[in-house]
């Protein structure tokens, strides 16, 4: 199974379930066509311990039904690859000890972008924002408890793929692209015709939310082996506790998770291809989600065998930045065990003590080994695209769903408004845009500007507008791909957000804000009967300019689900100048500037932005749009 969410003792086992067939909504500017069939039916352990025969990922879907009138011409496609815990620690963005010879490649065709930020560091919320176009505090998911879907927030939107997908667009997804349960099943059927998820079993609910209902029948579950104690070459066999273990493949039960993503993925891509061919061609809309390098890091061996734990230096900076308040803080949020191959060493990092440098060199390897196996299965997708010959008239978009800490500041994982927890990698491919082509921009982007983009590159924007009630708070950067250096395109801010409660901390032996949410009820108010007892306890706004990271951290009001904009807990204020994600021990801060008397102008303009920008995502949507 694969372990869901920030911590390894959370594992959110789920089970798939789909949509039911039937025509797809038809609109005048796109052919449509019925739902295809699916693949074989899942193989998952079923709650009463019966395993179901394995499916078989080569298994070709039934034929399309006839389309329906043409569709116009022009229309691109579009390929959104999305990697879970990536950090842009990729060879394309200046860190050449890594092996990421794909996505270098990919790079060299397209636009990197070295200032792209998510709108909260954590897998749900970051998912829930950019897939829908809205900030997490219209989407209200700051934790793994909510979602968009529920009634009353965002029961009527369209997610970007639902747009692609009802405006004709054959829109299909493989692996991780909204978390699972959150929102249920996937989104099916609003927003993929059908989508196939490794490791889920049907039946399965997260947190009371169906992460697959068995009614559903475009939702398909696909086996697959994790750290098996016979294919074990290094690292955990402990089941309970493993961060990481290299693999040798060929002796697993069934293929690694992310494997299984690669190959329904190239199948709906070669089904999209046909769809493209004859007199009603269909572009598509393709979702890729890779999970690793998620926790647990297990990967092929041959990937572990590319980095040396000599060679891998630990961070410059493991402690906390001078001066920073303990609400920016958090513990790792969970149990690492690695092993350095004569016993195994175990850590959780403290307040004060940060991670062994040789314990961090082995699990930065770990991560590194994993972030190479999915650039390699990134390769083998990009590599049947042109096989397919649909490169030209492909946007190909690939980004981390949040970044990750490896030791800097004494912090791991995400959860934080620190840059390494909000930045990731950002890669677009359009060739269409000769500007665009082997380009490095230093624009300040937002993952919830994908939505837009999208729309605008791929044609449907013009055809089909958004219609007034579905108010996108993104904004397109399709002229900044067009031309990546102009910065007449560039926009002076993104924001990210977090929330904190309170939790006991035995090391201070004080009542510290370092819960970082997984749990936390967003209001105090459940039912008419029922009232929360554990509730979001403070949350932190987040801007980052051109040179400089301004965060607020505030006191939350749990009754109206908004913060008390005149109680702050802490302030923080960290000089990023010449920081493009080329250095991690530049990204890492050191002194918190806040409240520096020569700075007391910038840091008001910089508060000035926040509140205009936050404030107004918790005032009504029409005035917020405007």
């Amino acid at each position: 199974m694969w372990v869901f969410g920030a911590l390894l003792l959370f594992v959110f086992v789920s089970g798939c379930r789909a949509a039911a067939g039937g025509h797809e909504p038809s609109l005048p500017s796109l052919a449509t066509d019925h739902e295809h069939g699916t693949l074989a039916a899942a193989a998952s352990e079923s709650p009463n311990g019966n395993r179901a025969p394995p499916p078989d990922p080569d298994v070709a879907p039934s034929p399309p039904a006839p389309l329906t009138p043409p569709s116009p011409q022009g229309y691109k496609n579009v390929l959104f690859i999305v990697v879970d815990d990536l950090r842009p620690e990729i060879s394309a963005y200046g860190h050449h000890y890594m092996k990421t010879p794909h996505l270098d490649k990919l790079a060299s065709e397209g636009t990197v972008y070295t200032r792209a930020y998510v709108q909260y560091s954590f897998c749900a919320p970051s998912r829930n924002s950019f897939m829908t176009g809205r900030r997490p505090d219209a989407t209200k998911a700051w934790n793994f408890l909510d979602h968009f879907r529920e009634e009353g927030i965002g029961d009527k939107w369209k997610t970007m793929p639902q747009w692609f997908r009802e405006n004709g667009f054959f829109t299909v997804g493989s692996g991780k692209l909204f978390h699972p349960a959150l929102p249920p099943n996937f989104d099916v059927p609003h927003s993929w015709q059908r989508m196939y998820y490794p490791g889920c079993n049907t039946g399965e609910k997260m947190n009371g939310w169906d992460v697959a209902d068995p009614n559903v029948t475009t939702l398909t579950c696909l086996a697959q082996s994790g750290c098996e104690a016979q294919a074990i070459v290094a690292g955990d066999s402990d089941p309970a506790n493993q961060t990481w273990c290299s693999l040798n493949t060929s002796l697993l039960k069934n293929p690694l998770g992310d494997d299984l993503v690669l190959s329904s993925g190239i199948k709906l891509l070669q089904e999209a291809a046909e769809n493209l061919k004859g007199p009603t061609p269909r572009p598509f809309f393709v979702g890729v989600g890779f999970h690793k390098p998620h926790l647990p890091w297990n990967f092929p061996f041959e990937f572990g065998d590319l980095y040396d734990v000599e060679d891998i230096q630990p961070p410059k900076y493991p402690n906390p930045p001078k001066g920073m308040p303990l609400v920016a803080w958090h513990e790792s949020g969970g149990y690492f065990k690695t092993s350095n191959n004569t016993g195994y060493l175990e850590f959780h990092n403290r307040w004060a003590e940060p991670c062994p440098a040789n314990d961090t060199r082995y699990t930065r390897r770990a991560y590194y080994a994993s972030v190479s196996y999915t650039d390699s299965n990134i390769g083998k997708l990009l590599v049947e695209l042109d096989r397919l010959d649909l490169a030209s008239t492909t946007l190909v978009t690939v980004m981390g769903d949040h970044g990750w800490s490896l030791g800097e500041n004494n912090m791991w994982q995400k959860m934080t408004n620190f840059e390494l927890g909000v930045r990731v990698p950002l890669i677009m491919r359009a060739p269409w845009l000769p500007k665009s082509v082997g380009a490095v921009t230093h624009a300040l982007v937002e993952a919830v500007d994908l939505f837009p983009t999208f729309t605008v590159l791929a044609g449907l924007q013009e055809a089909r507008p958004l219609p007034p009630d579905q108010l996108l708070q993104g904004s397109s950067l399709a002229n900044v791909l067009a031309d990546p250096n102009d910065r007449s395109n560039w926009k002076p801010y993104a924001f990210s957000q977090f929330a904190k409660a309170s939790q006991h901390s035995s090391e201070l032996n004080q009542s510290v804000p370092w819960n970082v949410c997984i749990l936390c009820n967003r209001t105090t108010i459940v039912s008419n009967t029922t009232v929360a007892e554990n509730t979001i306890g403070f949350m932190g706004f987040s801007a980052r300019g051109d040179n400089f990271r301004y965060t607020e951290w505030f006191r939350w009001d749990p009754i109206n689900e908004v913060p008390f904009w005149n109680i702050t807990e802490g302030v923080e204020l960290y000089n990023h100048t010449g920081d493009y994600g080329q250095d991690f021990d530049l990204s890492t801060p050191t002194q918190n500037l806040a409240h520096m008397p020569n700075l007391h102008l910038l840091q008001a303009r910089f508060r000035a932005a926040l509140l205009k920008q936050f404030q107004g995502d918790h005032e009504p949507p029409q005035r917020a749009a405007e």
